[in-house]
């Protein structure tokens, strides 16, 4: 296969997965995915955040230092949404990017005193991506609550491996 018909998949994958994104978060007016939806080779959908980690902290927006072979193999293969901006700290900004809504919003506004528990009436990526037929995990930080109905079984992901108390 040339590198031009590569480019051209890509770009067609790139479209599809722009699409499904859209329609997952909520467009205005749009409905969600659906089973069937998923019939049409509806890709795998993989986030990675992490906390502390600056744009220029990843080999593939160009650090001379710090080697990610892996991370840019990944983001090499991937479609990258880059206009996602982060609050100062971390619940608010997975509350934003559950839900794609402004933090404010979704109640999660810091992260103490209650103030990073996302409030219940939010719907969230996980539970779109699951009505669309997808299985849904989250591994790594939630800090957006630990008892029910804020965990994360109890806002669309089938499986959840979680450290408490947002640590």
């Amino acid at each position: 296969m040339s590198r031009a018909q590569v480019s051209a998949m890509k770009s067609r994958f790139q479209h599809r997965l722009w699409f499904l994104v859209v329609a997952l978060i909520g467009w205005p007016g749009s409905t969600q995915v659906t089973a069937d939806d998923r019939e049409i080779g509806a890709p795998n959908v993989i986030v990675i955040m992490t906390d502390d980690q600056g744009w220029g902290d990843l080999g593939f927006h160009g650090n001379p230092v710090i080697r990610t072979p892996h991370l840019d193999q990944l983001a090499e293969a991937s479609v990258r949404l880059p206009y996602f901006y982060v609050s100062p700290v971390c619940a608010p900004t997975r509350a934003s990017l559950m839900t794609g809504r402004y933090n404010y919003r979704t109640r999660a506004i810091d992260t103490y005193r209650g103030r990073a528990l996302m409030d219940p009436a939010e719907i969230t990526l996980a539970q779109r991506l699951r009505t669309g037929g997808y299985r849904t995990g989250l591994f790594g930080k939630w800090h957006l609550g630990d008892t029910w109905p804020l965990r994360p079984i109890d806002r669309g992901f089938d499986t959840a491996l979680v450290h408490r108390g947002g640590e």
